[in-house]
């Protein structure tokens, strides 16, 4: 079909845009793709927006102006491909500096959650590389389709994008702004800014398309690597010169080899006809000893101590700016409970192989506060807060305790721990469970551990109730239930996980094969950026609201429920020996290592966009609250590996 297009003459913008007639990739809301959106300041603390000074509707042109800066925006539809040019022109009397984020386009992809039927069919996840000259966006159709979008810069350079988004934007990502790189313009100076927009089938294909037209590709196996390993990459252009943070390197038979002695970022650019792209790594520390260390932080800095008080024992919120734990119990977010129990599910998995008696007398105090506040391990009732208050529950938590008496058990053998893991789990299916898409967890390790104890009985009745959980998800298909947001990436990882889980058990077919349905919507997600943050990462756009200190609503790259993704992947790699698959699943886990420091510090999230409405963006939150489980699923994976 090509790229289909309809244009709005109030706007001067795109309404529309179609590679198939049932979906557009502009979000149907503001008419405003291929506006242009101006920070520029022209006196203290204010600016001028874009204003539209002509339109032709025949040539689906315009031009905007603020008085300082001119865009006279062409479009051009060839042969099924949409090509998009920007003059940017200087109209002062005075030398203009545009900084990062002072000058976007936007360009507003329909990436937001409705219903899961509705999405699969209507809505895409728009992956944007803001590398410079080589800057793309790869629009995936949310569901598995082979009609996608892609943009690919041809002029000019993008370093970063911004977001607009509406007051509460729980189920939309915004409206998204590439932002032109920094520039200076001499008066009546143009710069221009030009991209095209074509049809492809997935990410190898736009890739080629890339690559056609002439985009200088930087190619990494990973992004995310820790102390001692050796990174390779190559350059799609064997003219170019390669800087690896501004120092020139040079390729061994068009291979670039590199093994970084420092832990941290490190920037790769190539450069060609003075264009400019980039790539952007992390060297983390060794895997055993970030853990070590994130353990001796949280005992050490992130366990609350009053014996006169409820919270005692308590893992909690820290807030690295002030050095402080947090505690709310009218924000259930910043509770301690819910994500906080992945701590404790950390240190009893890392103690069971390791000595440390600071983490073990630790562990027995969060014990002790797990089941004097919120485990009623007679009934197996788990509680979102403090003082076992029947009116607070929440679906999500009780797995996850279920968890965490698991890991006690196979730390202790203490045979009580996997009892009451059975109980916690029959409360929950009681409950309704067999309905419910339960993040990080998995039916093997509850049956398994209840064998281990010589639970047999109890272990077959887990069963009987994870397959009825098994053929809901395979009654529902991809028709996801809501759960609290409409659709996301964590509805669909415990599709797979759960239904991985049972193959792995019963060696059963019928799951595997239904796990795959749900495997191809959850890769759909994973980003393909050329920057650590981004690549094989799972779009997340809300988190920072409600966990972060910043609580700010935009893209949280690298986010840590990534991993859900890796493990379903590396499970279902496992089972049919898939290494494409396999190296997906291992960056998808590795994906979340910049979130810790090597003192054991952490951050919930990082704000991946420049701008969020006129706040600013790309920062490191200032608190660890709920990314812990990212480095409990990096244990398991390494164990399984083994």
């Amino acid at each position: 079909m090509g790229i289909k297009i309809l244009f709005d003459k109030l706007s001067a913008g795109l309404a529309e845009i179609h590679t198939s007639p049932e979906m557009s990739f502009c979000e149907s809301e503001g008419n405003i793709w291929g506006v242009p959106k101006c920070n520029f300041s022209v006196s203290f603390n204010k600016t001028n927006e874009m204003k539209l000074v002509s339109c032709n509707a025949k040539k689906k042109s315009a031009v905007f102006s603020n008085g300082v800066i001119e865009c006279a925006v062409d479009r051009k539809l060839i042969k099924g491909v949409l090509h998009e040019s920007f003059l940017i022109k200087n109209i002062s009397e005075n030398i203009v500096f545009l900084n990062d984020g002072d000058f976007g386009i936007f360009t507003p992809f329909n990436d937001s959650y409705e219903n899961a039927d509705d999405c699969l069919v209507h809505r895409c996840h728009a992956h944007i590389n803001a590398c410079g000259a080589s800057a793309c966006v790869l629009a995936l159709r949310m569901g598995n389709y082979n009609n996608n979008l892609g943009l690919a810069l041809i002029k000019g350079s993008v370093g970063s994008y911004s977001v607009e988004n509406p007051p509460y934007a729980k189920n939309d990502r915004g409206n998204i702004i590439l932002n032109l790189s920094p520039v200076s313009l001499e008066p009546n100076e143009e710069y221009e800014l030009a991209w095209v927009l074509f049809e492809c089938e997935d990410e190898a294909d736009f890739d080629r398309n890339r690559a056609l037209l002439g985009q200088l590709l930087i190619n990494l196996d990973r992004y995310n690597f820790y102390l001692g390993e050796t990174v390779e990459f190559t350059v799609s252009d064997n003219q170019a010169k390669v800087y690896l943070n501004g120092e020139r390197i040079f390729d061994r038979n068009d291979k670039y080899t590199f093994t970084p002695e420092t832990y941290g970022e490190y920037i790769i650019e190539a450069v060609i006809n003075k264009k400019k792209t980039k790539a952007v790594f992390y060297v983390s520390t060794p895997l055993d000893e970030l853990v070590r260390k994130r353990i001796k932080f949280i005992t050490e800095k992130q366990q609350y101590h009053n014996y006169k008080s409820h919270l005692n024992g308590a893992y909690l919120p820290y807030d690295n700016k002030t050095h402080s734990m947090y505690y709310s119990e009218f924000v259930q977010d910043h509770n301690a409970c819910r994500e906080r129990i992945g701590m404790g599910i950390l240190i009893a998995k890392w103690l069971q192989n390791n000595e440390d008696n600071r983490a073990r007398a630790s562990l027995a105090e969060y014990i002790t506060f797990v089941l004097r506040e919120i485990v009623n391990c007679e009934d197996g009732c788990v509680y979102d807060g403090l003082g076992k208050n029947p009116e607070n529950v929440r679906m999500y938590n009780a797995p996850w305790v279920c968890n965490f008496f698991c890991e006690l058990y196979n730390f202790s053998e203490n045979r009580e721990w996997a009892l009451y893991a059975y109980r916690v789990m029959e409360t929950y299916y009681k409950n309704g469970g067999e309905r419910f898409y339960p993040n990080a967890y998995s039916p093997v390790l509850p049956v398994r551990t209840l064998k281990n104890a010589g639970y047999t009985d109890l272990a077959d009745k887990l069963m009987k109730y994870s397959i009825l959980h098994a053929d809901t998800i395979i009654k529902n298909g991809t028709s996801y239930p809501k759960h609290e947001v409409d659709y996301e990436q964590t509805i669909v990882a415990p599709a797979a996980t759960i239904l991985l889980g049972m193959y792995g058990l019963t060696m059963d077919e019928r799951y595997l094969s239904e796990s795959k349905k749900h495997l191809d919507l959850l890769l759909r997600f994973n980003g393909h950026a050329y920057d650590y943050r981004i690549f094989e990462n799972s779009i997340r756009h809300w988190d920072d609201y409600w966990f972060g200190g910043d609580k700010t609503f935009a893209d949280t790259f690298p986010h840590y429920w990534s991993v859900l993704s890796g493990y379903a992947l590396g499970l279902y790699a496992s089972f049919t020996d898939d290494n494409d698959l396999h190296y997906k699943a291992e960056n998808a886990v590795r994906g979340s290592v910049s979130l810790f420091n090597p003192d054991g510090s952490a951050t919930c999230a990082f704000v991946m966009p420049r701008k969020i409405n006129e706040k600013d963006g790309f920062f490191r939150d200032r608190w660890a609250n709920d990314q812990d489980f990212a480095l409990y699923y990096a244990l398991l994976i390494n164990e399984r590996e083994k």
